[in-house]
């Protein structure tokens, strides 16, 4: 069964919103994001990443995608190591 465009952005932001609060126990600077802006703020950055994560798999060869799987578990949180920039402690920001 195909999910729609709306159920893949609500899998990949959940996706993210675990993998980061995964981070906020390993991570101190991701876990300063969480002391200075909240849980509130947190999501609403995360939220912000869901289009990008979505477009980085999307323009990955199916070679990649399947050396990438799990999605939720590899790709997403290796994505994250690569593109957001935790050093203020005030704003994560998606490299780009």
């Amino acid at each position: 069964m195909r999910m729609s465009d709306e159920q893949e952005k609500l899998i990949t932001a959940m996706c993210l919103w675990e993998a980061v609060l995964e981070m906020k126990d390993n991570k101190q600077e991701v876990l300063s994001c969480f002391e200075n802006i909240g849980t509130a703020g947190m999501r609403f950055y995360v939220a912000q990443w869901v289009r990008p994560v979505d477009d980085a798999w999307d323009a990955l060869s199916q070679d990649e995608k399947d050396a990438s799987v799990p999605f939720d578990w590899e790709f997403v949180p290796n994505w994250i190591a690569k593109h957001v920039s935790w050093e203020n402690p005030h704003q994560p920001m998606v490299l780009s």
